[in-house]
């Protein structure tokens, strides 16, 4: 992905836990949900099969060119409603 000039958006997951996700800046491509199980890779050429990919908007653009920090800032660290403790 970095030899395809894209850079990687720590903080961002989307699909697979722990996926990485991408950005490129210069056409707005989004990579979202690589892992090795998502890319056939045969000497110097990779294929995506699964992984998640998108042309950015504006405000997508400027989100995933944010550093994580100015992420969160920006949306604030989610929590999930659902916790382990029982209901009463």
């Amino acid at each position: 992905m970095r030899q395809r000039d894209f850079v990687v958006v720590p903080g961002v997951t989307a699909g697979r836990r722990l996926s990485t996700s991408y950005f490129r800046p210069r056409d707005q491509v989004a990579v979202f949900d690589t892992h090795g199980e998502n890319f056939l890779i045969s000497g110097q050429s990779m294929v995506p099969i699964d992984a998640l990919i998108t042309y950015a908007d504006d405000d997508l653009a400027r989100f995933l060119s944010m550093s994580e920090e100015e992420r969160v800032a920006e949306v604030g660290v989610w929590i999930s409603p659902i916790s382990s403790e029982p209901a009463n």
